[in-house]
């Protein structure tokens, strides 16, 4: 088994492997990424 010599913080790896996946794409991607949460929650918020 993997010895891990101090604790990695989970959310803040997972964020930076975020950021990299997302560093491809750049600006463009960010305003449809916007208006589809956008989206998502005025759907959400519809059927409460």
């Amino acid at each position: 088994m993997l010895k891990l010599s101090k604790p990695v913080n989970v959310q803040k790896t997972s964020l930076k492997i975020m950021k990299i996946g997302i560093a491809q794409f750049g600006i463009n991607m960010l305003p449809m990424v916007s208006i589809f949460f956008m989206n998502a929650i005025h759907f959400i918020m519809a059927e409460l």
